[in-house]
């Protein structure tokens, strides 16, 4: 299946995985899963080597997730990877 439509207040990206085939020009696009918006954590409480280490957060606000997932042609994500 897939999980499920993106919520309007989310955003989505795909960060490329170029040495394992998963890129955003394929088709369907994908990629790493990376979210942002209000309702994702912002950070770790009491952790700023955390909070700080670009693996888990980018300088730019984004969440690594570390799952692989792609673009849908009927809007939804699905996750293929880890």
């Amino acid at each position: 299946g897939t999980v499920g439509l993106i919520m309007p207040s989310v955003e989505i990206k795909l960060k490329d995985v170029p040495e394992a085939g998963y890129l955003s020009t394929n088709n369907p696009p994908q990629g790493e899963v990376l979210i942002r918006g209000p309702s994702v954590i912002g950070g770790y409480y009491k952790r700023p080597d955390l909070n700080e280490d670009e693996n888990i957060f980018t300088k730019d606000g984004w969440l690594r997730t570390g799952d692989v997932g792609q673009f849908n042609a009927d809007g939804t994500l699905s996750l293929v990877d880890r």
